[in-house]
């Protein structure tokens, strides 16, 4: 499942929906924010808890309720991916 899945650009990057559903199909407790115009932000999500993108990115990958997925495996996996 990668990003675009959540945040799709005839959506204003968002998903439409009103709670965002993550990689098992389940309900996540907020809904996917937008990611337009995010370099003018100093605080990301719904209630401002993190404070950078990188920050911001890891989040999703590793929350069992959105990607769940082990970051140092996430990373294995990009560095495995052949063009």
């Amino acid at each position: 499942m990668s990003c675009g899945n959540c945040h799709q650009q005839t959506k204003a990057f968002t998903d439409g929906k009103a709670l965002a559903v993550g990689i098992d199909g389940i309900a996540h407790r907020r809904g996917a924010m937008s990611l337009a115009n995010m370099l003018w932000f100093n605080q990301f999500n719904w209630d401002g808890g993190t404070f950078s993108l990188e920050e911001q990115a890891r989040g999703p990958i590793e929350n069992h309720d959105e990607l769940h997925q082990d970051i140092a495996e996430a990373v294995h996996e990009l560095q495995a991916t052949t063009l």
